[in-house]
This record gives structure tokens, sequence and C-alpha cells, in this order.
């Protein structure tokens, strides 16, 4: 299945020259969109939005979300829920350690990091980490 799925990328994309440095290179289209996917979510933070969709990622890095989605099960090793909650856990992490030893509300971290509820937050902040918030909280020297 995994070898399909690398023909199936390799197909769509293929190979691709850009700029890099000032210098023209070549590299798999797969990586040029890999690129720019990582570069979108770091410097947009799209993932601190409830409601985000593949569709509206697909459309502000102006890819087809199938190719998008084929992508991120490739290179990233999840479905794109997955890859947002992951990223929603690690921003969460950041902000309890920004925060220290003070008292935190799981709920406003939760909406704080993206998360539409609660208990969808403990869910991934376990799958992810494997603990639950408070347990992790805790564990903060």
């Amino acid at each position: 299945m995994k070898n399909k799925l690398l023909s199936f990328l390799k197909a769509v994309f293929g190979h691709k020259k850009i700029r890099v440095d000032g210098r023209q290179q070549d590299y798999a289209a797969t990586d040029y969109i890999q690129h720019r996917l990582d570069l979108y979510m770091v410097e947009m933070r799209p993932f601190l939005q409830p409601h985000y969709t593949i569709k509206q990622l697909a459309g502000a890095i102006r890819i087809p979300s199938y190719q998008l989605s084929a992508i991120i099960n490739q290179r990233k090793g999840m479905n794109f829920t997955d890859y947002l909650n992951k990223l929603r856990i690690q921003y969460c992490e950041d902000l309890i350690r920004i925060e220290g030893g003070k008292k935190i509300n799981l709920g406003q971290l939760a909406s704080r990091c993206g998360f539409r509820n609660r208990n969808t937050f403990v869910h991934a902040f376990r799958k992810f980490t494997g603990l639950t918030p408070s347990e992790y909280v805790r564990q903060m020297p």
C-alpha cells in the first residue's frame, strides 16, 4: 500500500526545479509541497482555528486537497485531523511551559489551542503525550 501511494505521489507531482538560496535545484515536487506546508503551519498557525479544514489549508497553499491529503498521509504518517491535533498539542505544551506553575484552566487552554471541546482536547493530549493535561502540568518542575 505504501509503495502504491509513493508511486501515485511521484506520478502526480514528479520533479520540479526551484530556486533555493539563489541556486536552481531539482527537488521532488512532494518535497517542495511539504516544505510549503511546514512553513505555512509554522508561520500562520491555522491549526489554532477550531473548525479548520483540509480544504481551507489546500486553498491557502494552492494545491488540490486530495494531493495535500496524500502528502500528509505519506510524509507525516497520519491523517489530516491527527496532524492538526498533533500541532495543537505541541503548541499547548509550549503554552504550559511558558506559563509554568500557574493555575491553568483546561477548558480555556483547549480553546486557545484550537480544540472545540475539552473532551477532544484531553483525548488528543493523551494520544500524543501519553499523559492527560492535568498529569502533564503536575509533572512540570
